[in-house]
């Protein structure tokens, strides 16, 4: 077959030079094949039906951006509904994702997502397959195609699945293999969620935010240094939102005045009061000038994407900015 357009031609992988963990598949791939490159772990799956409610896609859409936002690498199969949303979330984040497809570039599938595989290589991610330029797309392809997806993942990440789903597979490869499984909550309005609530009957643990999956692969080797640095901000602000929500109800007043700026703001502010003062500031300047989402306070203040999210945190917990009816951040007094 022909390719539908042109595309340039791939990098090759084989020997060496395939990712490790596809040589633990119970068929290893001779060779597979990347556009783009691989991004740095931890990577962490995301797949579901590609028909989901829209209040799925949305789920699924935050869970990957806040995730892509510690340097996480998101990995989904570049198919219609949750897959979309997972790469568009990352994307959304400014992060590299990594597209693992059942099809050479040219022929990729579905063509509605042609700019958003481009948007995926222009960022700095990745499209990869092991299927050559004239396979057939037929089911056994997209068994293959969900195997080593779930190969390269270190955590996978489930979202509205009904029955059958392509989904589905993926999730009993991550059984069989030992991958740790996360459920997203889903909607009453999505159409049919018995694989969503298959799987956390099988032994699969419900996902609430992001520390979860830092918790778990504490200990392991990424060369990965944003992750490391931005991991380590994220679980410094849970913990400290979970202490504050704690004293809030033991009934504990909150110290008062400028003195206690840095008691107001808990966490690495805490630990560093300066230099998180300076980073609040800055951040209150921005939403006081109109920058009213994490995007627009990151292009205002050169900060870093998770540094903004901190600092809003904290920020919000303190009751210094809020978000109105529409999710837009503003500042208070």
């Amino acid at each position: 077959m022909t390719s539908l357009r042109p595309v340039p031609s791939p990098t090759l992988l084989s020997g060496a030079s395939l990712p490790g963990q596809l040589a633990d598949l119970p068929r290893p791939p001779e060779v597979a094949y990347l556009w783009g490159q691989l991004p740095p772990g931890p990577c962490v799956g995301l797949v579901g039906t590609r028909d989901p409610s829209a209040r799925g896609l949305r789920i699924a859409f935050e869970a990957a951006r806040r995730l892509a936002a510690l340097g996480v690498t998101i990995v989904s199969g570049g198919a219609k509904g949750i897959d979309r949303a997972a790469h568009l979330g990352a994307l959304s984040a400014r992060a590299p994702t990594l597209v693992v497809a059942p099809a050479w570039l040219g022929r990729a599938t579905p063509k509605q997502n042609h700019r958003l595989f481009d948007a995926v290589l222009a960022r700095g991610g990745g499209y990869l397959t092991v299927a050559s330029e004239t396979d057939a797309l037929i089911h056994p392809t997209f068994v293959r195609r969900n195997e080593v997806l779930v190969a390269l993942c270190d955590v996978i990440l489930f979202g509205e699945m009904g029955v059958p789903s392509g989904a589905l597979i993926a999730a009993k490869f991550a059984r069989q293999t030992g991958v740790p499984r996360f459920v997203l909550p889903w909607h009453p309005s999505a159409l049919d969620t018995r694989g969503t609530q298959s799987e956390l009957e099988r032994g699969a643990r419900p996902f609430f935010h992001p520390t979860q999956l830092v918790r778990m692969l504490e200990g392991r080797t990424f060369e990965n240094p944003v992750y490391w640095e931005r991991s380590r901000l994220a679980v410094e602000a849970h913990e400290a939102a979970l202490e504050w929500r704690a004293e809030r109800r033991r009934g504990k007043q909150r110290p008062k005045g400028k003195k206690a700026r840095a008691d107001r703001a808990p966490g690495a502010a805490a630990k560093n009061p300066r230099h998180g003062a300076r980073e609040d500031d800055a951040v209150l300047s921005a939403i006081a000038r109109g920058a009213s989402t994490i995007d627009a306070v990151v292009e205002a203040t050169l900060l870093a994407a998770a540094v903004v999210q901190h600092r809003v945190l904290l920020l919000t917990l303190e009751g210094s900015v809020v978000k109105d009816s529409g999710g837009l951040l503003r500042s208070v007094g």
